[in-house]
Protein backbone atom coordinates (compact mmCIF):
# COMPACT_ATOMS: atom_id res chain seq x y z
CA UNK A 1 0.00 0.00 0.00
CA UNK A 2 1.31 3.44 -0.73
CA UNK A 3 1.89 5.46 2.06
CA UNK A 4 -0.31 8.60 1.06
CA UNK A 5 -3.32 6.09 1.22
CA UNK A 6 -1.98 4.99 4.94
CA UNK A 7 -2.12 8.35 5.91
CA UNK A 8 -5.42 9.12 4.26
CA UNK A 9 -6.76 5.70 6.78
CA UNK A 10 -5.30 6.77 9.63
CA UNK A 11 -6.88 10.14 9.13
CA UNK A 12 -9.94 8.81 8.72
CA UNK A 13 -10.21 6.61 11.95
CA UNK A 14 -13.33 6.80 13.46
CA UNK A 15 -14.00 7.65 16.92
CA UNK A 16 -14.12 4.88 19.50
CA UNK A 17 -17.14 3.49 21.20
CA UNK A 18 -16.96 1.66 24.32
CA UNK A 19 -18.10 -1.59 24.89
CA UNK A 20 -21.85 -2.01 25.51
CA UNK A 21 -23.16 -2.48 29.11
CA UNK A 22 -24.25 -6.17 29.45
CA UNK A 23 -27.34 -4.94 31.04
CA UNK A 24 -28.30 -2.43 28.07
CA UNK A 25 -28.35 -5.52 25.99
CA UNK A 26 -30.78 -7.56 28.14
CA UNK A 27 -33.29 -4.34 28.57
CA UNK A 28 -33.48 -4.48 24.79
CA UNK A 29 -33.81 -7.87 24.46
CA UNK A 30 -36.80 -7.86 27.68
CA UNK A 31 -38.10 -4.48 25.53
CA UNK A 32 -38.39 -6.30 22.10
CA UNK A 33 -39.68 -9.60 23.67
CA UNK A 34 -42.54 -7.10 25.19
CA UNK A 35 -43.15 -5.84 21.93
CA UNK A 36 -43.39 -8.72 20.50
CA UNK A 37 -46.18 -9.79 22.79
CA UNK A 38 -48.40 -6.79 22.10
CA UNK A 39 -47.63 -7.03 17.93
CA UNK A 40 -49.19 -10.57 18.62
CA UNK A 41 -52.51 -9.39 21.01
CA UNK A 42 -52.52 -6.89 18.05
CA UNK A 43 -52.76 -9.19 15.10
CA UNK A 44 -55.07 -10.97 17.28
CA UNK A 45 -57.75 -8.08 17.47
CA UNK A 46 -57.15 -7.53 13.65
CA UNK A 47 -57.79 -11.24 12.74
CA UNK A 48 -61.11 -10.34 15.05
CA UNK A 49 -61.65 -7.74 13.12
CA UNK A 50 -61.40 -9.03 9.58
CA UNK A 51 -63.14 -11.83 10.42
CA UNK A 52 -66.19 -10.41 11.48
CA UNK A 53 -66.19 -7.92 8.80
CA UNK A 54 -66.06 -10.83 6.30
CA UNK A 55 -69.13 -12.17 8.24
CA UNK A 56 -70.84 -9.65 8.10
CA UNK A 57 -71.06 -9.26 4.24
CA UNK A 58 -71.77 -12.82 4.28
CA UNK A 59 -67.84 -13.75 2.99
CA UNK A 60 -65.85 -16.36 3.74
CA UNK A 61 -62.13 -15.01 5.31
CA UNK A 62 -58.68 -16.32 3.24
CA UNK A 63 -56.12 -13.99 4.98
CA UNK A 64 -54.49 -10.66 6.03
CA UNK A 65 -51.41 -9.18 6.16
CA UNK A 66 -50.32 -5.76 6.29
CA UNK A 67 -50.52 -3.29 3.81
CA UNK A 68 -47.01 -3.86 1.48
CA UNK A 69 -46.20 -7.05 3.23
CA UNK A 70 -47.73 -9.58 -0.09
CA UNK A 71 -45.25 -7.36 -2.40
CA UNK A 72 -42.29 -8.62 -0.51
CA UNK A 73 -41.55 -5.41 1.82
CA UNK A 74 -41.43 -6.15 5.94
CA UNK A 75 -44.45 -4.25 6.38
CA UNK A 76 -45.59 -4.07 10.50
CA UNK A 77 -48.23 -2.40 12.25
CA UNK A 78 -46.55 0.94 12.49
CA UNK A 79 -45.76 0.86 8.99
CA UNK A 80 -50.06 0.18 8.58
CA UNK A 81 -51.11 2.94 10.58
CA UNK A 82 -52.00 5.75 8.40
CA UNK A 83 -54.26 9.20 9.99
CA UNK A 84 -56.67 6.83 12.03
CA UNK A 85 -57.00 3.81 9.84
CA UNK A 86 -55.32 0.85 9.58
CA UNK A 87 -53.98 -0.49 6.47
CA UNK A 88 -53.89 -4.35 5.14
CA UNK A 89 -54.01 -6.27 2.44
CA UNK A 90 -56.97 -8.88 2.89
CA UNK A 91 -58.81 -11.39 0.80
CA UNK A 92 -61.42 -11.57 -0.18
CA UNK A 93 -61.49 -7.73 -1.29
CA UNK A 94 -64.99 -7.20 -2.37
CA UNK A 95 -67.17 -3.91 -2.23
CA UNK A 96 -67.84 -3.50 1.67
CA UNK A 97 -69.41 -0.38 2.61
CA UNK A 98 -71.02 1.00 5.34
CA UNK A 99 -72.00 4.67 6.77
CA UNK A 100 -69.31 5.55 9.60
CA UNK A 101 -69.76 9.26 11.19
CA UNK A 102 -72.18 9.89 8.27
CA UNK A 103 -69.94 9.44 5.43
CA UNK A 104 -69.32 6.14 3.41
CA UNK A 105 -66.66 4.22 4.60
CA UNK A 106 -65.31 1.52 2.27
CA UNK A 107 -63.89 -1.56 3.97
CA UNK A 108 -61.69 -2.95 1.33
CA UNK A 109 -58.03 -2.01 2.27
CA UNK A 110 -58.53 -0.33 5.65
CA UNK A 111 -60.48 0.47 9.19
CA UNK A 112 -60.72 2.86 11.49
CA UNK A 113 -57.75 2.54 13.65
CA UNK A 114 -60.55 2.59 17.17
CA UNK A 115 -61.96 -0.17 15.91
CA UNK A 116 -58.81 -1.68 17.97
CA UNK A 117 -59.35 -0.48 20.80
CA UNK A 118 -63.35 0.00 20.85
CA UNK A 119 -66.27 -2.52 20.52
CA UNK A 120 -67.05 -1.90 16.76
CA UNK A 121 -69.36 -4.78 16.04
CA UNK A 122 -72.65 -3.12 16.40
CA UNK A 123 -71.49 0.01 14.47
CA UNK A 124 -70.52 -2.23 11.75
CA UNK A 125 -73.86 -3.65 11.68
CA UNK A 126 -75.39 -0.38 12.11
CA UNK A 127 -73.68 1.57 9.47
CA UNK A 128 -74.19 -1.26 6.90
CA UNK A 129 -77.98 -0.85 7.85
CA UNK A 130 -77.65 2.69 7.43
CA UNK A 131 -76.11 2.97 4.26
CA UNK A 132 -78.45 0.09 3.00
CA UNK A 133 -81.57 1.94 4.20
CA UNK A 134 -80.05 5.17 2.61
CA UNK A 135 -79.60 3.33 -1.07
CA UNK A 136 -83.17 2.40 -0.58
CA UNK A 137 -84.51 5.84 -0.09
CA UNK A 138 -82.16 7.21 -2.85
CA UNK A 139 -84.02 5.08 -4.99
CA UNK A 140 -87.42 5.79 -3.65
CA UNK A 141 -86.66 9.34 -4.42
CA UNK A 142 -85.90 8.46 -7.50
CA UNK A 143 -88.90 6.85 -8.56
CA UNK A 144 -90.81 9.39 -7.03
CA UNK A 145 -89.13 12.11 -9.29
CA UNK A 146 -89.89 9.48 -12.14
CA UNK A 147 -93.57 9.41 -11.59
CA UNK A 148 -94.01 13.20 -11.48
CA UNK A 149 -92.12 13.73 -14.01
CA UNK A 150 -94.47 11.22 -15.71
CA UNK A 151 -97.43 12.57 -14.38
CA UNK A 152 -96.78 16.25 -15.39
CA UNK A 153 -95.71 15.24 -19.13
CA UNK A 154 -99.35 13.39 -18.69
CA UNK A 155 -100.81 16.68 -17.67
CA UNK A 156 -99.47 18.42 -20.13
CA UNK A 157 -100.75 15.72 -23.24
CA UNK A 158 -103.63 16.36 -21.75
CA UNK A 159 -103.89 19.84 -21.82
CA UNK A 160 -102.69 20.03 -25.12
CA UNK A 161 -105.50 17.48 -26.14
CA UNK A 162 -108.22 19.66 -24.55
CA UNK A 163 -107.43 22.82 -26.56
CA UNK A 164 -107.85 20.21 -29.83
CA UNK A 165 -110.83 19.81 -31.94
CA UNK A 166 -111.99 16.30 -32.45
CA UNK A 167 -110.93 16.47 -35.91
CA UNK A 168 -107.45 17.99 -35.45
CA UNK A 169 -106.85 15.08 -32.57
CA UNK A 170 -107.96 12.71 -34.99
CA UNK A 171 -105.36 13.94 -37.36
CA UNK A 172 -102.69 14.04 -35.03
CA UNK A 173 -102.88 10.38 -33.81
CA UNK A 174 -103.32 9.41 -37.31
CA UNK A 175 -100.47 10.99 -37.98
CA UNK A 176 -98.46 9.89 -35.21
CA UNK A 177 -99.44 5.92 -36.25
CA UNK A 178 -98.63 6.12 -39.78
CA UNK A 179 -94.70 7.85 -38.79
CA UNK A 180 -94.15 6.19 -35.37
CA UNK A 181 -94.60 10.36 -33.86
CA UNK A 182 -93.86 10.12 -30.03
Amino acid sequence: MKKANVEVLKAIKPAKVEALDPALMHARNKVVKELSAIDAEIGNRIDYIVKFICAAFGETFSYWDYNGSSSGSNASFDDAVIQNFVYIDWSPCTQREILFNGEKLQLTEYFPYAWLHENFEEDLIKGRALLQQSIADKKVQHAKRALEKAEEEKALIDSVKNKLTPNELKALLKKKNQKGLK
